[in-house]
């Protein structure tokens, strides 16, 4: 009994502190080619917003592993040359510790450049390019700093060098830890300790 109350306080503790899932959205999840993206929006090379991006197709591109597809600002064909960004949102909730955040994914990008990489709230936060357009290289990625309380933007710069351009973003997914509540660890620590008191008491 006296290793169940044991258990119970750090139960009790778990229960408060466990990490909760984010709600990420990958690129072109659910979307036929031709379909905006609501969730992901483009700035053009020249710093125009272009507006949500596009679900777009090109044969020589990764296919997929789920139900995301790659995004542009063309269906399929070749774009402009520069550096495009594509910016995607998320919420760290109240009672969450946006210190405690992490989320990763695959990144996939056409095409890979030094001018490429990952920002999130504005401060680049990984130099890292994505894997190349045809699935070559290693796409994943994680993030574990830079994060704020409520909405959060993560923005992925691709630049195209010729050709089709776009990027694809899956299997994204994070989490964050509950902000600690005193009041409730301290009276389920006091009750805890109390039925310990007394079990001892009861066996000596």
């Amino acid at each position: 009994r006296i290793v169940l109350s044991v258990l119970f306080i750090v139960g009790a503790f778990s229960v408060n502190l466990c990490a909760i899932p984010l709600t990420l959205n990958g690129t072109g999840e659910g979307l036929n080619p031709g379909d905006s993206d609501p969730n992901w929006t483009v700035t053009l090379p020249d710093s125009t917003l272009f507006g949500n991006a596009i679900s777009a197709v090109d044969g020589g591109w990764f296919s997929p592993t789920g139900s995301g597809t790659w995004i542009s600002t063309v269906t399929s064909g070749s774009v402009p040359l520069g550096t495009y960004q594509y910016t995607t949102t998320f919420e760290i909730g109240a009672g969450l510790d946006a210190s405690t955040a992490v989320i990763g994914g695959d990144w996939y990008s056409d095409d890979q450049n030094s001018a490429n990489g990952i920002w999130l709230n504005g401060v680049q936060v990984s130099t890292f390019q994505g894997s190349r357009w045809d699935g070559f290289g290693d796409p994943s990625f994680t993030i574990s700093s830079g994060f704020i309380a409520g909405t959060n933007s993560l923005t992925f710069r691709v630049t195209n060098t010729g050709g089709p351009g776009g990027t694809l973003v899956e299997n994204l997914s994070g989490s964050a830890d509950r902000v600690p509540d005193s009041g409730t660890s301290v009276t389920l620590l006091g009750l805890a300790l109390t039925g310990l008191a007394a079990l001892r008491r009861r066996f000596s």
